[in-house]
């Protein structure tokens, strides 16, 4: 069982510059949500190079299940203010009863 060890708000959409580059528009799609953000160290071999390299990724869980996530959708953490995108869409849920939402994140501030 985790608990949660912060609350963040999810940002969504994008838009363009003045130049015509993309820019995130981080509009807030829910906020004051209870979640867990957990750094998980994982294991990579190269096998042409014959060495291991430790990479470090984090994982959140979410606590409320009817919570939408989509991939690329950011993830302020309210306590530290560090902003994470989602890495990958989250996975299938229960049918019978009511689960954590777990996705992968990627810190990018």
């Amino acid at each position: 069982m985790t608990l949660a060890n912060t609350t963040i708000t999810v940002l969504r959409g994008t838009g363009t510059d003045g130049y015509g580059d993309p820019v995130d528009l981080d509009a807030t799609v829910y906020s004051r949500i209870p979640a867990s953000i957990l750094e998980a160290t994982s294991n990579r071999r190269r096998p042409v190079e014959g060495r291991t390299d430790n990479a470090k990724t984090q994982i959140c869980r979410i606590f409320r299940p009817t919570i939408e996530l989509r991939r690329d959708d950011r993830i302020r953490d309210d306590r530290s203010g560090a902003v994470y995108t989602v890495d990958d869409e989250p996975g299938q849920r229960n049918n019978v009863g009511l689960n954590s939402v777990r996705v992968n994140l990627r810190r990018v501030t």
